[in-house]
């Protein structure tokens, strides 16, 4: 019988590649002296070094520099760490986490380990109170000799890169990357658009924050004219329809397959006129929140249908329940699909099975209705035909963080119990995560017992299922115990 020694060095090297060496439980898998031979190696390809990392580390690391290809630094470390060379590095992030005075001469020697580190191809930095030096943005232009992917990100709520403008050597930069997130003000201010080449960039991810100069949205959009091969964009913030009307010369993309819009707040038809005309047929699109009615989703059928693989509009409230409905059972290559609301009284007047079979996200709140109570067993019929879904969230508001008030604190809930028809989806076994805002019954043990035993694959289950809040917890700690992620979302009653 053939050993896992005998097998051939690149299949070996094929595994070394798979294994997590930030796993404890590989430390017992590298203790062997086969597994040392052939893995050793492996335990020094991920490195992170904080302020509490040792200076003697370095004299110790030097021998095995040569098998590092991801390092991550962390606020104020010894500077000792970027005299070292790591001449296979791939990967490199900083964090600079707080303000320091130490940071005004870290960012001088990381320019020098920018400049000596060539073979970076993924380059991240986060910071909240330090801006990159001009110099650190030609090192970067100048040096990286095949650059994939740019990061800056000034971290979770904003943070300070937003308090920095940066020069025209960032736009440089930026051109030498086939990817670029950006988070922070508006850079738009130092762009030169006769100048620079950003042919190579493929995917943009720009969120800029309020600042307290304009936005030149014109400006923007012309710039993102001269990105011809984009393949990606996502625009983060508030786009202003009436100033991108005034670009002569439409932004076109004819590659670009992934398309996502921030906040839109003038009518449908500008929108439509403007911007949605002019893509070609996508395979993603999102709209966090804007205007799409029946003018947008003329064209999105004209466009877009046979190409949509990924389309996003659960905040977009201005999409009725019919036209939700007509997506799925009009737009067949759909994998995931978020919208506001489905009223399941529309759904009474269109039976017809959905067309997305391939479906594996589904976000929308299901509208009951009480005057028809086998309007939810047919409902659940329906989803029952989705057998490759892996995400269901009855909810359209995952990320409110208040009570819910209003209308839709009336909205009547579709029943996720075994005596209105739950038993029905025991054939979506790949179901990995299952959230609802609120199920029209209250929910019993055996209901969420039966979910937990026939969703094998059930990481998360979460949802106000019962409005008696003893039996809530107990509901929630009976799913705790089988080590499924639970939580109440107690702000949805």
């Amino acid at each position: 019988m053939p050993h896992f020694t005998d097998l051939p060095p690149e299949v070996l090297a094929l595994i070394g590649d798979l294994i997590d060496t930030g796993a404890t439980k590989n430390s017992l898998v590298l203790a062997s002296r086969f597994c040392r031979q052939h893995f050793g190696h492996l335990r020094w390809r991920h490195l992170r070094f904080t302020q509490f990392t040792s200076w003697r580390f370095v004299k110790f690391l030097e021998p095995y520099a040569h098998s590092v290809r991801h390092v991550r630094f962390e606020s104020s470390i010894y500077k000792g760490f970027y005299q070292v060379d790591f001449p296979g590095l791939v990967t490199f992030q900083h964090r600079f986490l707080e303000k320091d005075k130490k940071n005004k001469v870290a960012i001088g020697l990381l320019e020098d380990f920018i400049s000596r580190h060539r073979t970076i191809r993924d380059l991240t930095i986060i910071t909240l109170e330090t801006g990159m030096s001009s110099r650190f943005w030609e090192a970067v232009s100048t040096s990286l000799l095949n650059p994939r992917r740019l990061k800056l990100d000034g971290g979770l709520y904003g943070g300070a890169v937003k308090n920095f403008m940066y020069g025209p050597e960032f736009w440089h930069a930026c051109s030498r990357f086939e990817e670029v997130i950006y988070r922070g003000w508006d850079q738009s201010g130092s762009l030169d658009l006769g100048t620079v080449d950003f042919s190579q960039l493929k995917s943009l991810d720009y969120r800029a924050a309020v600042t307290p100069f304009p936005i030149d949205a014109t400006k923007i959009w012309r710039w993102m004219g001269t990105c011809s091969n984009l393949t990606r964009l996502h625009w983060r913030d508030i786009i202003s329809i009436e100033q991108l009307a005034t670009v002569t010369e439409r932004p076109l993309w004819p590659h670009l397959e992934d398309f996502s819009l921030g906040y839109v707040q003038e009518s449908e038809e500008d929108f439509a006129a403007v911007v949605l005309i002019h893509l070609p047929p996508l395979k993603r699109l999102t709209i966090l929140m804007g205007p799409i009615g029946p003018v947008c989703f003329g064209i999105l059928q004209e466009r877009h249908l046979d190409s949509l693989q990924t389309l996003s509009l659960a905040g977009a409230g201005t999409i009725t329940s019919r036209m939700a409905l007509d997506i799925l059972l009009q737009f067949s290559h759909l994998v995931v699909f978020e919208a506001y609301h489905i009223d399941l009284r529309d759904f009474r007047s269109t039976p017809q099975p959905w067309v997305c079979q391939g479906l594996k996200r589904l976000r929308v709140t299901f509208e009951s209705d009480p005057s028809d109570p086998g309007v939810d067993t047919l409902l659940l019929e329906q989803l029952s035909k989705l057998v490759h879904l892996e995400e269901l969230y009855a909810t359209h508001c995952l990320s409110h963080f208040g009570p819910i008030t209003g209308p839709e604190a009336t909205i009547p809930s579709l029943s996720w119990k075994l005596d209105s028809g739950l038993g029905r989806l025991s054939v979506l076994t790949r179901l990995r995560v299952f959230m609802c805002k609120r199920s029209g019954r209250d929910l019993e043990v055996e209901d969420i017992e039966w979910m937990m035993d026939h969703w094998p694959s059930l990481e998360t289950l979460t949802g106000c299922f019962s409005l008696d809040s003893t039996v809530q917890k107990n509901l929630m700690a009976l799913i705790s115990q089988r080590g499924i992620h639970a939580s109440s979302f107690n702000l949805f009653i």
